[in-house]
């Protein structure tokens, strides 16, 4: 009966949470193990004599493998809460908020009636994975002390094939893409689906007092950290054009030594 359909349908999106939950998970743990390894070795430390790309990348790299973790704790967290609530609600509470049919599918379930946790889930859990991909493609680019010309080649190779992987998986995840166009369209509504539940709003939700100060603070230590010359990048700066200055003042003279000019 529709009663049993229900929960058979609830059962079954309970169960897409959970397996999603776990290899979430486990990426988490590698990308903790990963980020205590350039922690521990340094490689990530941006020194005074580093270039201006290779402080980009060190930068870059630090910031992909957070937000890898960060993506992948939040797809773990909303998959268990969700699945907690499908399971917590009365089944005759939860056949008056759905519309259940005999084509109906557990995804489609949770598209239609949960469509921000669904994609929030969705996304945070692979781009956790790709984020996390690029920063050890990215890693691999940065110029260390000692390197054997050899030692540099196997690291561009390495970081070329973690990106060749990136580009084929979002190509296989694009032509296994269910409710949307591509990968790229899911993530532009899933923007749209976050502004208008929790920014474009009414009544506007409480929390917003915490969550928008603390999104624009973000924005603003990230405009500082990529943006903003270092000090030593400005001092270096300096000492650039004060050299430039003092080899522009020696030619002068000597442009004027041999033609007698004052």
């Amino acid at each position: 009966g529709p009663e049993g359909e229900v929960s058979e349908l609830i059962n079954d999106a309970y169960e897409w949470c959970m397996h999603l939950g776990e290899p979430a998970a486990l990426i988490a743990g590698a990308v903790i193990a990963t980020i205590y390894e350039n922690i521990s070795s340094g490689e990530l430390d941006i020194l005074p004599e580093d270039s201006k790309y290779t402080k980009f990348k060190k930068r870059l790299t630090g910031c992909l493998l957070l937000s890898a973790f960060g993506l992948e704790i939040l797809a773990i967290f909303v998959t268990t809460v969700t699945g907690t609530m499908l399971l917590s609600k009365p089944l005759h509470e939860m056949d008056n908020i759905v519309a259940i049919t005999e084509h109906t599918t557990p995804l489609a379930f949770l598209r239609e009636n949960l469509e921000f946790e669904y994609l929030t889930a969705r996304i945070a859990f692979l781009q956790g994975l790709m984020n996390w991909l690029a920063a050890i493609g990215l890693g691999h680019l940065i110029p260390r002390t000692g390197e054997s010309k050899d030692t540099r080649f196997m690291n561009k190779f390495i970081s070329s094939a973690l990106f060749c992987t990136i580009a084929l998986m979002l190509a296989f995840y694009n032509k296994h893409m269910t409710f949307y166009d591509n990968y790229f369209g899911m993530l532009a509504h899933w923007v749209s689906v976050i502004a208008r539940r929790y920014f474009f709003c009414w009544p506007p939700r409480p929390m917003g007092l915490v969550y928008v100060p603390a999104i624009l603070l973000t924005v603003y230590w990230g405009f500082i950290t990529f943006l903003v010359p270092s000090e030593s990048e400005r001092m270096s700066k300096v000492s650039t054009d004060d050299k430039n200055s003092d080899d522009d003042e020696k030619a002068s003279k000597y442009f004027k030594s041999l033609t007698g000019f004052r």
